[in-house]
């Protein structure tokens, strides 16, 4: 063994004294520590979340969209996740009926988009549960728009869905709906109409209110119903030209009469057939006659066919079934046959 000592080289070996002999066995001590640590301690195994790791609206998001959190080793990549489907969900080419609804669409989900990721409160679960609950009625055959962006009641709407999730992390529900909803009162409100009353409301026009053009599609949008392509494109359309006046039953659209300028243009019930239903006849002609509007030949023809077919009907239900016992299947029976004949007619 041969050993430096400043610039001379000894050949005479080093004799163990105690002191270096405690050197070398912590040295040799160590190096085995060393070797036993790499060899005997295994490395850190991958752990898959599991749904017990997740509550509230993140637990809610992993059911609805089966999240594949067999693959999440921590919450961060669920959060990665969520912010990809998200994007994806804005990125994605709805189409739709026609080209003005498809480029509508653009705009609103842009909107969207742009909103959500604009205010850092919202989560990235919280993103994709929202873009994805109020674009899900838009497909290729059809003209359905999402619903207009309005804070306030996105606040709300996801308040309330927090509350109830903390009590059960399980409950079902439809935030799309929940939120259109809370829209949908909101504008109730604002037209000083209570869920349980019934009464005429009035949009005024681009030329009648300029200034509140924008909120005022927004209004007619929500307060539509959802076979009236005022719920959609036509909303814009419709209110360049003329009023918008809608019959609001217990808070529900039942009758609508929309305007060019000052004549009446179109009268239409609920299921938008150009049939306004029994029920609701008289109530259309008398706000008619009471406010003297001026009408077209179609829409004349439109209320004319409504009342045959009413007064046929209610006919229906007064005939006895000679010899019968009446009974409400025979009452039905008897409308249905009344209502085959007006339509004979071109009623």
């Amino acid at each position: 063994m041969c050993v430096i000592f400043g610039m001379r080289i000894s050949n005479q070996p080093i004799l163990p004294t105690q002191k270096n002999k405690s050197y070398a066995n912590n040295i040799f001590a160590g190096s085995l520590s060393c070797q036993k640590t790499d060899i005997f301690t295994p490395s850190p195994s991958f752990t898959a979340l599991k749904k017990s790791a997740f509550n509230g609206i993140d637990f809610a998001v992993v059911e609805k969209f089966k999240a594949p959190i067999e693959k999440f080793e921590s919450l961060k990549d669920f959060d990665d996740w969520a912010k990809e489907e998200f994007y994806k969900i804005c990125c994605k080419k709805y189409g739709g009926r026609n080209y003005a609804t498809e480029l509508k669409r653009e705009s609103l989900v842009s909107n969207w988009e742009q909103e959500l990721n604009f205010d850092d409160k919202y989560t990235n679960p919280e993103r994709l549960l929202i873009i994805n609950s109020v674009t899900k009625g838009m497909k290729p055959n059809n003209e359905v728009l999402c619903p207009v962006f309005n804070k306030t009641i996105l606040n709300k709407t996801l308040y309330d869905l927090k509350d109830t999730l903390q009590k059960d992390k399980k409950q079902q529900f439809d935030f799309g709906k929940l939120y259109k909803n809370n829209l949908r009162e909101m504008y109730l409100e604002n037209s000083k109409v209570g869920e349980n009353e019934s009464k005429w409301i009035i949009i005024p026009s681009k030329i009648n209110d300029p200034e509140h053009f924008k909120e005022n599609v927004e209004k007619l949008q929500t307060l539509s119903c959802d076979e009236w392509c005022t719920k959609n494109g036509g909303a814009s359309i419709y209110l360049h030209d003329g009023d918008f006046h809608i019959y609001l039953d217990k808070g529900k659209p039942k009758l609508a009469i929309r305007f060019d300028e000052d004549i009446v243009k179109e009268v239409n019930g609920e299921m938008n057939d150009y049939v306004i239903p029994n029920e609701y006849v008289d109530i259309l002609d008398k706000y008619m006659k009471k406010n003297d509007f001026l009408t077209t030949q179609k829409v004349d023809d439109v209320m004319k066919k409504s009342k045959i077919r009413a007064e046929l009907d209610k006919v229906a239900d007064e005939v006895p079934n000679i010899g019968i016992k009446p009974n409400p299947t025979e009452k039905k029976n008897n409308k249905s046959f009344f209502s085959k004949v007006a339509s004979l007619f071109g009623f």
